[in-house]
């Protein structure tokens, strides 16, 4: 059958999908408010995945008037090695921390959507600037 050929070597092909994941990510989950002894409120926060990533524009990709506001429907994909990220979720930060496009460096994205599939060779997660 195709699908015992294609689960044998999908091993290989998560591998050869993380080998062109050449930029570094940092993803933070927030936490509940905290309040320190001086009353000064801030938000904890959770390590969910730092490591390989990939950026890449999905196709199909469009910008579109909303109102007063130019929207980019289809946003940015980034791309996880599949094991290793599976607690990412919608809601998260992701943080670039290094990559071959300097312009990414710093910058901040939200997870606005997780993408399912059958034998994934990566975790594929649309998301949206929210700062540098």
């Amino acid at each position: 059958m195709i699908y015992d050929d294609v689960a044998r070597v999908l091993p290989e092909m998560r591998a050869h999908a993380e080998s062109l994941m050449r930029d570094t990510v940092r993803v933070m989950r927030e936490g509940e408010p905290v309040t320190d002894d001086d009353g000064f409120v801030t938000t904890s926060s959770t390590l969910v995945y730092e490591g390989a990533a990939k950026w890449q524009r999905p196709s199909g990709w469009q910008r579109s008037q909303v109102g007063e506001s130019d929207t980019a429907a289809g946003g940015i994909e980034l791309h996880l090695p599949f094991d290793a990220s599976a607690g990412v979720r919608v809601g998260d930060v992701v943080e670039c921390m290094a990559s071959l496009d300097s312009a990414l460096v710093g910058r901040r994205f939200g997870v606005v959507d997780e993408f399912a599939k059958t034998l994934a060779t990566s975790r594929r997660l649309r998301v949206e600037v929210v700062g540098r």
